[in-house]
């Protein structure tokens, strides 16, 4: 890292750059209370706080959901439940005027019952059978998480099953015993920004230090993390490695070897059957490459049609596109 600024001179605030260190992180408490002076000194705070904390807690808002096969899952915070409840319902009862929550987790309880100030960060539900999560939880809401496994039918914690210390992990289920993981493995293995440089796969029962390196990036990356797409007939494993903010490599994992996609750098990747979708980070065009250059992922055989201006998710098998009107054929053509 330079000790320059952009005029060639010594910068005199490197030091911040340290962001785990006392200083830096003295300095930020310091600007943190002189901003919420600020903030709480406006005329306009009490008022504009009491109509936010309404908006936030009635129970008029409009749940929001992730599909996983028949179910719909919401994480849900009110004035009750401030740390908030994972739950799920069908769509039919999603589709009625008060449906009927199945709780999967409550994590007032669970603070309350181990003593932990636990903000929850998400889950990974296993495909295709919808019975395991992946459950990540966080002190006081920072970046590094704890990963423990959840298992979605009893609604508790498996003893003994896929868990992680706290770090700025990213996980990814491959199959019931295997997961993807990036996280801190040790001296080395964690980019300049403090998130995992390298990705390595794990056997259920094996101690971490076990697990299978399965992609390395280097050190000055923001971060790396891994994939899997379950669908059958379709399977695969990619790898993405964040250089930038923007920019990144996206790979295809076959049989224990890397294959680099053809594709900008500056998209994010999903990938439906044979055709890999990318959706720009910086001009949000959606475009598809043609069939042939997601098995073979050769420069110089892109075939690209743009569908929309608009995002994307996946649903399971699904990767689920608001596309413009004459592009809908094309799109089920893949």
């Amino acid at each position: 890292m330079s000790s320059d600024g952009a005029d060639g001179r010594p910068d005199p605030y490197l030091w911040l750059e340290d962001v785990d260190g006392l200083a830096a992180l003295a300095w930020a408490r310091e600007r943190n209370t002189e901003t919420e002076a600020l903030l709480v000194g406006s005329p306009r705070f009490e008022a504009l706080y009491g109509e936010l904390r309404q908006v936030l807690d009635s129970d008029d808002r409009i749940p929001s959901v992730d599909r996983r096969g028949e179910w719909l899952y919401n994480f849900w915070q009110d004035a009750e439940q401030p740390r908030g409840v994972w739950r799920r319902t069908t769509l039919a009862q999603y589709r009625t005027s008060d449906p009927q929550w199945e709780l999967l987790l409550d994590v007032d309880k669970l603070a309350e019952a181990e003593g932990k100030n636990w903000v929850w960060q998400g889950a990974a539900v296993l495909h295709p059978t919808l019975d395991r999560a992946l459950v990540e939880l966080s002190r006081g809401g920072a970046d590094a998480a704890l990963v423990r496994e959840f298992d979605l039918d009893r609604r508790e914690f498996v003893p003994d099953g896929f868990t992680l210390p706290e770090a700025k992990t990213e996980v990814a289920w491959i199959d019931r015993d295997q997961i993807f993981v990036a996280t801190d493995f040790g001296p080395g293995t964690l980019t300049s920004s403090g998130y995992a440089r390298v990705v390595k796969r794990w056997q259920r029962g094996t101690p971490l230090a076990e697990a299978v390196t399965v992609f390395e990036g280097d050190r000055d990356d923001v971060l790396v993390s891994a994939w899997h797409d379950p669908t059958e007939g379709f399977e695969r494993s990619g790898v993405s490695r964040r250089i930038g903010f923007f920019t990144s490599e996206e790979y295809l994992v076959r049989d224990g070897e890397l294959t680099r996609l053809d594709v900008p750098g500056d998209a994010d990747v999903d990938t439906h059957r044979l055709a890999p979708f990318l959706q720009s980070r910086i001009a949000h065009h959606m475009v598809s490459f043609a069939p042939r250059s997601a098995r073979a992922a050769s420069p110089g055989q892109r075939a690209i049609t743009v569908y929309h201006n608009g995002g994307m998710f996946r649903d399971g098998p699904w990767l689920i596109i608001p596309c413009l009107p004459d592009k809908r054929d094309d799109i089920a053509a893949q």
